[in-house]
């Protein structure tokens, strides 16, 4: 989530000593909150665009299945979630200030309150 003046920095940087950048994301996550869209326009335009087409991250089969869903913004990966006890119910008062947001640690699921 690079706004397009953090790219143009980034890409100036480079090639003042002359070197390659490399962009990895997915197009179709959320973008940054400054003006952006330059990732979604280079994957289309772009003289080379590499795409991986097999999800990694996860070890469990239904997981990668589900994340492509949410990645796609198809609710159903709500119920895929709700029964493999991935999702439960909160109060945000409770759960904003919790552990595992914003790069902290996450805590296990039998001590989180939300």
């Amino acid at each position: 989530m690079s706004s397009t003046i953090d790219l143009h920095l980034i890409t100036r940087l480079a090639a003042r000593g002359r070197r390659e950048v490399v962009l990895a994301g997915d197009h179709e996550q959320l973008g940054a909150v400054e003006a952006g869209g330059l990732f979604e326009h280079l994957t289309r335009h772009a003289a080379s665009v590499s795409e991986l087409v097999v999800v990694h991250r996860f070890a469990e089969s239904w997981e990668r299945a589900a994340s492509l869903l949410v990645r796609g913004g198809d609710t159903a990966a709500v119920a895929e979630y709700l029964t493999r006890g991935r999702l439960r119910r909160g109060r945000w008062s409770r759960c904003r200030h919790r552990p595992g947001r914003h790069g902290s640690p996450t805590p296990s699921r039998a001590s989180s309150p939300c």
